[in-house]
């Protein structure tokens, strides 16, 4: 019976400390059709991302998508933590066309990085889920192009269709931020 019990501390415990839980397999979602990754390279800033996502605390956080010599693509993922820029690298691929793509970051495994939504122009709304059979996270992201002001609408509605609402979400603040180093 302590086993079980510890089992239901943990689950609780993972329950209210990361992302957005859920029971069951990860859930199945529409990504993006006719997806064109060599359109959706380049920098884009993160705007919105579900709450408490792990190794995702600062603000002016951005990501930038770039070829590599063997046709893949590196990730720069970077964000203010305490008035400094870190990052971190990652490579990645996707599938050839539609919105799936994989990423891997410190060589670990692939994890699933799917685009649900995009125009290359001005935004994109990106979607992951880790899961253990019993339970899942999902994590979203809405991605722009700039920092100015947008209308988050339409983003919301697509994460909402991957059963992220929007109550599970957080703007990520990209006023007064310091001076990006490549």
């Amino acid at each position: 019976m302590s086993t079980m019990k510890l089992v239901v501390v943990l689950l609780a415990m993972a329950r209210v400390s990361l992302a957005k839980f859920g029971w069951g397999f990860c859930p199945e979602v529409q990504v993006k059709q006719n997806f064109d990754a060599s359109k959706f390279l380049g920098s884009w800033f993160e705007r919105v991302r579900v709450v408490n996502t792990p190794h995702e605390n600062g603000v002016c956080g951005r990501t930038h998508y770039e070829i590599n010599s063997e046709g893949d693509f590196l990730v720069t993922n970077a964000e203010v933590v305490d008035g400094k820029w870190t990052k971190v690298n990652a490579k990645g691929y996707c599938e050839e066309t539609e919105g799936t793509c994989y990423i891997s970051f410190f060589n670990s495994p692939y994890a699933t990085l799917d685009i649900l939504d995009t125009d290359y122009e001005n935004i994109a709304v990106t979607y992951s889920c880790w899961g253990l059979g019993l339970f899942h996270w999902s994590y979203g992201w809405v991605l722009a192009r700039t920092q100015d002001p947008i209308d988050f609408q339409h983003a919301f509605e697509v994460l909402e269709k991957a059963y992220i609402p929007s109550h599970y979400l957080t703007q990520v603040p990209q006023k007064d931020c310091p001076p990006y180093q490549e």
